[in-house]
């Protein structure tokens, strides 16, 4: 019974490693998409609002 015990003891030192490895590299993984996902809505962004820009000035050169 006493092997069983600490059979169980070390799969659950297992378990716990693995649950809590896995939350940290879900939260690496969910913060680098963030990231990326924010830089790339600020560079459409500043795109769209250059293109805006210089067709704002095309027309006002060509009237």
């Amino acid at each position: 019974m006493n092997e069983v015990y600490e059979f169980m003891k070390q799969v659950d030192v297992i378990v716990l490693f693995c649950l809590i490895y896995g939350f940290a590299i879900n939260g690496i993984v969910w913060a680098v998409c963030e990231f990326f996902s924010f830089v790339v809505k600020k560079a459409k962004a500043f795109i769209t609002k250059r293109k805006e820009k210089k067709a704002a000035q095309k027309d006002d050169v060509t009237e």
